[in-house]
């Protein structure tokens, strides 16, 4: 999906543009309304197209800043963390314009990032094509680096000073550089960073010659920037944060009290100076509520750095591989060649940070932003991994899938065996789709024969499988596959009945002879229902380990499966606007007191109103 940002009446001049690239108005996806941008942008979109932003435009605002595309610009970096190429549009100026006066107005600096291009219209087909077709989502490191450096006023003038605040350039150089950095600070920062003050200091280090001083003094001014600056130029109030769990081991007790000092300000910190210790608070905290491992490569018994402890910080790092889900990190001072020998043998994936990197102010909050998103990342995946004993407990003497799948998604080839998972489900979704269309040109079968997929104790199989079965209960056009089934839907037997190619009218045709004994008392209709909600609650439910109804209220599933729905531009967002829901699960205990609802969003207000669906 493509994304253009502009005021409802420049849309005809922008329908142009895509007509001129030759690019269809269904794939574009227009935002004229500044209160549409949190709607699109705050769940996570297809990072492949671009996001094209009418500099000028105001979207409905009464009252807005000049050039209000480059706030929007920056608000899609900082706050909803797009990674789609940005493409600034003007008809009114060029680039330059805008580089010249980004000395005085932070936010025209976003042009000059990677993931940023400009154009000044009217450009042929031929640039329009250039700069909107081929477009590369940046990283998500480069993402935190345009985001920290060109988003924020805390690095744009940080980065002014660590890079061109030097005793060799002299006393004419200092004073050129706090002339740059003066636009950007009201009245009140400058006092607050006391920055008539430092200038002063320094200036007497050049004047007596006195280099450490100097140094001294610039390590304490960007210690106040740090602290102080903020994007809105106005005294910084920290909102505070969830503190998640680490666990720190470091042999050397003068070190891991350093580093457990620096990390708390952020984190609840666990630490020990013992590897066998680590492995006993890994193995007792079984709710994983350690979301990130930091440990010291080497690890010896005592500070006279000649016996090994019995298991190095690369063990205990494995140990917490195949045990949960957690962030990975390595503290050494070991060659990288020997680090990334050990590590290839062992197979599993963590990030590495050089002890040197860990003495500065800047390289302490560089490692805790990437340990802090590291953490979030963890702990949205353990909040959607599923829960149920099909997932959690070992079957015919393997390994349960939860500990299967923690083993491969620590795994240097989870990439690899992710990419896989992606592709099959989407050649497996385009014969699914057809069905939908009424193109699929053969029978419909079920997914294991037509596919050669057996689920049992799988992962990869039951992987494929849950985000196809994801992708039937979010497709947007439902009722061509959901079945009205005496007059309300079931969604399990819904998603099984296409899955399994089992459908309610043939089955039910098929019970007609059956006894009343054999049907236990119950009509037909009745007993028919009882037999497919069994089978579907054993796919979906046990086989699976898909939440049916926690898909609905709450949109529960893996990371990786609402990444797969969305390059896929299936929205997870369910609505039946002419039908009853309801589900199979109380079919025997008075149906008719479940009340019909139009929304699947209301399943959770159901769940609370005392109505068991499982």
């Amino acid at each position: 999906m493509k994304y253009i940002i502009c005021d409802l009446e420049q849309k005809s001049l922008f329908l142009k543009v895509i007509q001129d690239i030759e690019l269809s108005q269904k794939d574009v996806n227009f935002v004229t309304d500044d209160e549409r941008i949190p709607d699109v942008f705050s769940k996570p979109i297809n990072s492949d197209g671009f996001v094209l932003i009418d500099v000028d435009a105001s979207l409905g605002k009464q009252i807005q800043a000049d050039y209000y595309g480059f706030d929007i610009a920056a608000d899609l970096r900082r706050i909803y963390k797009v990674r789609n190429q940005i493409v600034f549009f003007s008809k009114t100026n060029t680039a330059k314009y805008f580089e010249d006066r980004s000395d005085t107005n932070i936010k025209f600096k976003l042009l000059f990032g990677r993931g940023s291009s400009f154009i000044e219209y009217p450009e042929t087909p031929e640039v329009l094509k250039e700069k909107l077709l081929n477009p590369k989502p940046i990283s998500p490191a480069t993402l935190h680096d345009v985001v920290t450096m060109l988003c924020d006023l805390k690095g744009v003038v940080i980065d002014k000073l660590t890079h061109s605040l030097k005793f060799e350039r002299g006393l004419e150089s200092l004073k050129k550089l706090f002339t740059e950095i003066e636009p950007y600070l009201s009245a009140e920062q400058k006092q607050y960073i006391e920055l008539a003050d430092f200038l002063h200091k320094l200036q007497n280090c050049i004047k007596q010659n006195n280099r450490d001083n100097f140094y001294t003094q610039k390590e304490l001014f960007l210690k106040l920037c740090i602290r102080h600056l903020t994007q809105s130029e106005t005294i910084e109030t920290a909102p505070a944060e969830r503190s998640h769990t680490i666990l720190l081991i470091d042999d050397l007790k003068e070190d891991l009290e350093l580093y457990a000092t620096e990390l708390s300000k952020n984190f609840t910190v666990l630490k020990t100076t013992s590897s066998s210790e680590a492995i006993e608070m890994l193995k007792s905290d079984s709710s994983n509520n350690i979301k990130a491992i930091i440990a010291d490569w080497r690890l010896f018994q005592d500070e006279t750095l000649t016996y090994w402890q019995p298991l190095q910080g690369y063990e205990v790092l494995e140990y917490a591989a195949k045990t949960g889900i957690r962030a990975l990190f390595a503290l050494t001072s070991q060659a990288d060649y020997v680090v990334h020998h050990i590590r290839n043998l062992l197979g599993i994936r963590f990030s590495m940070f050089k002890k040197d990197n860990l003495e500065t102010t800047d390289q302490w909050k560089l490692f805790k932003d990437v340990l802090k998103e590291a953490c979030e990342e963890t702990t949205d995946l353990i909040k959607n991994i599923p829960k149920g004993d099909g997932w959690t407990k070992p079957k015919d003497g393997k390994l349960s899938l939860q500990q299967q799948y923690s083993e491969k998604r620590n795994s240097p080839d989870w990439l690899d065996f992710e990419n896989r998972i992606s592709e099959s489900c989407n050649t497996i979704w385009q014969y699914y789709e057809s069905y939908i269309n009424g193109s699929l040109n053969e029978a419909l079968q079920d997914f294991s024969k037509k596919f050669g997929i057996t689920l049992k104790n799988n992962l990869e199989a039951i992987l494929i499988a849950r985000r196809i079965c994801i992708a039937l209960f979010y497709n947007q056009n439902q009722k061509a596959i959901y079945k009205n089934i005496l007059g309300k839907h079931y969604p399990r037997i819904d998603i099984y009945s296409v899955f399994r190619n089992n459908f309610f009218d043939e089955f039910n045709e098929d019970n007609r002879n059956m006894s009343t004994v054999e049907l236990k008392g119950k009509s037909v209709e009745e007993y028919t229902l009882s037999k497919l909600n069994t089978a579907a609650s054993g796919l979906l439910n046990t086989t699976l380990c898909l939440d049916v109804e926690g898909l609905a209220s709450k949109r529960v599933m893996l990371p990786e499966e609402r990444n797969w729905l969305i390059k896929n531009g299936i929205e997870y967002s369910l609505e039946f606007p002419d039908n009853e829901l309801v589900d199979a699960e109380n079919i025997e205990k008075n149906p008719d007191e479940i009340p019909a609802k139009k929304d699947w969003r209301e399943y959770d207000k159901l769940l609370r109103e005392g109505f068991s669906f499982d």
